[in-house]
């Protein structure tokens, strides 16, 4: 079965290349800081929404005092991601993040500190659509060995049922020639019983000629 996916495969990874020749993009958006709710001790920020779809999130962020940050992203189906920390590397930004596709960011920050300037920087590398196509692929081909599966357990079910239905069919077949067998032994004692009714008839009406006979020389001797 494994031959029979690799032409589609082999088909859409050639077709890969052309859709990661779109060019890298980047977005500042500057994140609202005077907006937000609490959450155990989280100021969760209203989310910063992306004009296009991106691969690589990060923080850009200026803080006077201990603060912690981290970041959310929701993907192009609408879910969001589990809150990944993030710190502050060289100068006033964070290492990438990588989000799979997401086109919207949400903050929280805690700490006595105080946060400004706070930006998200998304980018959309040369390789996300074919990363995206990738993962296309893979789930389809996780679907077709689920149902691989399925089909499997389903021809094993009906080959023990057609086993048992054989099985079945082979003691109803004993039994059906035990009763022949039964019947025919019966039409035998049938027949031998007949035959010795015959003979029995047939020695009465000797046994009554002779009777007669009998009595004819009787009368012939009387008179």
């Amino acid at each position: 079965m494994k031959k029979l996916l690799l032409v589609p495969l082999a088909c859409l990874l050639v077709a890969a290349p052309a859709a990661a020749a779109s060019p890298t993009r980047h977005a500042s958006v500057p994140v609202v800081l005077d907006a937000g709710r609490m959450d155990a001790g989280w100021r969760v920020l209203a989310p910063a929404r992306i004009a296009f779809r991106f691969d690589l999130v990060g923080l850009r962020w200026h803080a006077r005092g201990p603060v912690e940050l981290a970041l959310r992203t929701r993907g192009t189906s609408g879910t969001w991601s589990s809150w990944t920390a993030v710190a502050r590397e060289d100068g006033a930004g964070s290492e990438p993040i990588w989000a799979r596709a997401s086109r919207a960011v949400q903050v929280r920050v805690r700490g006595a500190g105080r946060v400004r300037a706070l930006r998200v920087e998304a980018i959309r590398a040369e390789t996300s659509e074919a990363i995206g196509t990738i993962d296309e692929i893979g789930a389809v081909i996780g679907r077709i060995n689920e149902y691989q599966s399925t089909i499997a357990s389903a021809v094993e079910e009906q080959a023990a049922t057609t086993e048992d239905i054989a099985r079945r069919i082979e003691q109803a077949s004993g039994g059906a020639a035990a009763i022949t067998e039964a019947i025919t032994g019966v039409a035998a004692s049938t027949t031998a019983t007949h035959g010795v009714m015959v003979q029995v008839g047939e020695q009465a009406d000797e046994l009554q000629n002779r009777s007669e006979e009998l009595q004819a020389a009787i009368r012939g001797f009387v008179y």
